[in-house]
């Protein structure tokens, strides 16, 4: 028992510590909020799960009217499939089914290949007697994937299994979230 409450004591401390973090980035660290997230949901602190990857997807839609105002014609959706996934997820279990359903839709629409979200919008589905939606849903995550793996090289498909980019459009800002940056790398510039 008491070692289950140093656990979450633990989880309370390093999520007071990203909330310090993020605040000094001015709430823009999306791997600090995509993580501090993800504490709070395992915290059941569902409400502020929701506000911090909701944050992630705010940040990716001021990102996308920016390049438009700089005359860049691709107007793509926030595109962090992990935060659209989670926020799914969480909201879930706020009792929010249909918004739950509508970001899983949105996963599953820019990264067929994220199964965990693919499985869940199944599910809603079948649960509530749709299933003819969600055989339609599962034979667009075929076609999708069949598409993407015949216009592919190997080398193509390798680093698309590590891409979060989705099936359209140059990466977002936070698709650098998922890809590892070392010491001696900087981000790219963004003008």
């Amino acid at each position: 028992p008491k070692r289950g409450l140093d656990s979450v004591q633990n989880a309370l401390l390093a999520l007071d510590a990203l909330s310090k973090h993020c605040q000094e980035s001015q709430w823009k660290w999306i791997d600090g909020l995509l993580l501090g997230g993800s504490l709070a949901y395992a915290l059941a602190d569902y409400q502020k799960a929701y506000e911090w990857f909701n944050m992630i997807l705010d940040i990716d839609s001021r990102w996308v009217i920016l390049k438009f105002y700089r005359s860049t014609v691709n107007l793509t959706p926030c595109r962090n499939v992990e935060a659209i996934a989670n926020l799914a997820a969480t909201e879930m279990l706020m009792n929010r089914k249909k918004d739950a359903e509508q970001h899983w839709r949105r996963a599953v629409k820019l990264r067929p290949s994220r199964f965990d979200a693919v499985e869940h919008l199944i599910g809603i589905l079948c649960n509530e007697q749709r299933s003819k939606e969600a055989i339609a849903v599962i034979e667009y995550v075929e076609r999708s994937l069949r598409l993407r793996k015949r216009d592919m090289s190997p080398a193509d498909a390798l680093h698309d299994m590590n891409d979060s980019t989705g099936i359209d459009g140059p990466p977002s800002p936070s698709a650098r979230s998922d890809k590892p940056l070392y010491d001696y790398e900087e981000y790219p510039q963004r003008h």
